[in-house]
């Protein structure tokens, strides 16, 4: 049987298999504050987080979505 990965397989072994491990260095002092370090299983939360709350707004699968973020020079 041939199963396609997707991100969400990928993510999910990357929180099993390495959760305590850092997935994410952020800025420690851009303006407006940084995240720090971000280890797998925090990314993975935040990762289903996110999706939660775009179920809840009534976002499908396929649509599109934007983020609009400041760039810092």
């Amino acid at each position: 049987m041939i199963v396609p990965l997707t991100l969400s397989d990928f993510l999910e072994r990357a929180e099993h298999v390495y959760g305590d491990r850092i997935a994410v260095i952020d800025e420690q002092s851009p303006p407006g504050g940084g995240l720090g370090q971000i280890s797998y299983r925090q990314f993975a939360s935040m990762a289903r987080s996110l999706a939660a709350a775009l179920d809840e707004l009534g976002i499908g699968a396929g649509e599109r979505i934007a983020i609009v973020s400041p760039l810092a020079f």
